[in-house]
């Protein structure tokens, strides 16, 4: 059974349209209960709040997910804006790019301390990661058009509606670097309270 090419086409699916539509549902509630969005501004309301930035278009990217054996076991939804030249300009949208990304050295580092030790090894998912990063300045918060198929309109005047972007952004040339600094921001915060000590490594920015 292959991904759906659209929204529409996912949640018509003849025996799984119910779960497409579960799962967009789940990301755009997810969005929202973490304060990443805000759904159906105008786009003289966003004006007005000091956002002057063209709207950025979101696409729904979709995928299965599969169980060791090779088996969908969940459909994935996720929103994601097009960062792309076309859509979005740098010291407009958005400014510095750069992130640093784990050392494999670091890794194996790691691994070798846990065998070496016997240690326990603690791992864990942030669920829609890069969608907690704030975007601290309301003139920053970015304006998103709905996705193709999912539009909205005002109910009086029939102009379109948009979405607001108080958050980091999958798909936004800066999304790395906003989750970066605010995962780094929150390292240093938590872990140096209550009798630890917390530091970034010299050699690795990406390990504390």
């Amino acid at each position: 059974d292959k991904v759906p090419s659209s929204i529409i086409n996912a949640i018509n699916h003849p025996t799984r349209g119910r779960e497409w539509l579960n799962s967009l549902l789940e990301e755009y509630s997810g969005l929202v209960a973490n304060g990443a969005i805000s759904h159906d501004h105008t786009l003289a309301e966003a004006r007005a709040m000091g956002i002057t930035t063209k709207p950025v278009p979101i696409t729904m990217v979709m995928a299965h997910k599969t169980n060791e054996k090779g088996e969908v076991s969940r459909l994935k939804i996720r929103a994601a804006i097009r960062g792309t030249e076309r859509h979005m300009t740098k010291g407009v949208h958005y400014q510095e790019t750069y992130a640093s990304t784990p050392n494999p050295a670091s890794t194996r580092i790691l691994m070798a301390l846990v065998v070496k030790y016997n240690l326990t090894m603690f791992a864990m998912d942030v669920v829609k990661a890069y969608c907690w990063a704030p975007r601290l300045k309301q003139s920053d918060w970015l304006i998103l058009e709905y996705p193709r198929h999912l539009e909205r309109f005002h109910k009086e005047t029939n102009e379109p509606l948009y979405i607001l972007s108080m958050r980091n952004q999958y798909g936004s040339p800066d999304a790395s670097r906003m989750y970066s600094q605010h995962r780094d921001k929150y390292f240093k915060e938590e872990f140096n309270r209550n009798g630890w000590t917390c530091i970034k490594t010299r050699m690795d920015a990406n390990m504390f």
